[in-house]
């Protein structure tokens, strides 16, 4: 059932024009102005420092397995 929605969803995305453009062409145009340019670039800054600072932490947390397993807390 999923499946037909999907190609359903997909046939007006690329096929169903909402004016004189389908909304995939609306996409593709929006997506070219400076504005979502620009957005992008933003994305991807902050992207790239999410992944160093999971790096760093994944590099911490691997030092710190060295010491021995984590802490469970409290026993029942």
């Amino acid at each position: 059932m999923s499946l037909v929605g999907l190609l359903a969803l997909a046939y007006v995305f690329f096929f169903v024009p909402l004016g004189r453009r389908t909304l995939h062409e609306h996409t593709l145009r929006i997506a070219a102005t400076d504005e979502a340019q620009e957005l992008g670039e933003d994305v991807d800054v902050a992207s790239d420092r999410i992944g160093d600072a999971l790096q760093e932490k994944l590099r911490e947390t691997q030092m710190a397995g060295d010491a021995g397993p984590p802490d469970a807390g409290p026993q029942p």
